[in-house]
């Protein structure tokens, strides 16, 4: 994984993920944020086979932290 801190998720460092943040300037969001905008939007936008290693290890990452292990719509 390349970049995740306790506190901040920058999103230009995965580009699948990034193409969520499409209606946003900021492109590091803090990490519950993050899990926010991906239990929103993952699941109706970005297909797992599109992801790479990393991206899959940040979803999980910020799944396990905020959302029990799962985020909406969204089986990996």
């Amino acid at each position: 994984m390349k970049s995740i801190s306790d506190d901040s998720l920058d999103f230009t460092l995965y580009p699948n993920l990034l193409l969520l943040l499409w209606d946003r300037n900021c492109k590091i969001l803090k990490a519950a944020d993050s899990f926010d905008v991906l239990d929103e939007r993952l699941a109706n936008y970005i297909r797992p086979e599109w992801l790479t290693d990393d991206e899959k290890k940040v979803i999980q990452v910020l799944a396990d932290r905020f959302g029990g292990g799962i985020l909406n719509g969204w089986a990996q």
